[in-house]
């Protein structure tokens, strides 16, 4: 990340600059999500991605490339259905359900016992693994902003302070 440009005092963090580019990062998002199909359907397909894999370890990685067979295993993740989509995102679930069918039906997931997947194969088409790669560079662009505002800087401070003396012996 690039170092702050700017001193930021505990408490006073510069909201609307932050606010702008969560905006911004979000507005990107959309636009990339609008390239798969309808937003919705977007929206739906990252909530089942990071349902499906939310609960790797950081160490779990593909190979390199963009091909299904580079990816990691579809049995690696783990199947939601799709009112624990709906909750997560806070829609109704005759909303998801709809979607996701949908989805289903367009090949963009797949029904495993258990519930949907985003299996390799989707993330590996012409028209998805852009989209997340662009979502990549613009979360990097909007952190890069974030730091040089001096934002990452006191959220690390703040945190540090939540766990009092240990993690000041830690990083001393």
């Amino acid at each position: 990340m690039p170092p702050p440009t700017a001193e930021i005092a505990p408490g006073g963090a510069p909201a609307r600059a932050v606010w702008r580019l969560i905006g911004t990062y979000m507005l990107r998002v959309a636009e990339e999500l609008s390239r798969v199909g309808h937003l919705m359907d977007g929206i739906i397909l990252f909530e089942v991605f990071r349902s499906n894999t939310e609960h790797w370890p950081p160490e779990v990685r593909g190979e390199e490339g963009t091909t299904a067979a580079d990816m990691v295993p579809d049995t690696m993740r783990r199947p939601v259905t799709p009112g624990g989509v709906a909750r997560r995102l806070g829609l109704p679930p005759e909303t998801v359900r709809r979607h996701a069918l949908r989805l289903v039906d367009r090949g963009l997931l797949a029904r495993v016992p258990g519930g949907l997947i985003l299996p390799a194969e989707t993330l590996a088409r012409q028209n998805v693994f852009p989209a997340l790669a662009a979502n990549a560079a613009n979360l990097q662009r909007m952190m890069g902003a974030l730091s040089q505002l001096g934002v990452l800087r006191l959220w690390d401070a703040e945190e540090a302070g939540d766990h009092g003396q240990e993690h000041a012996a830690a990083v001393g």
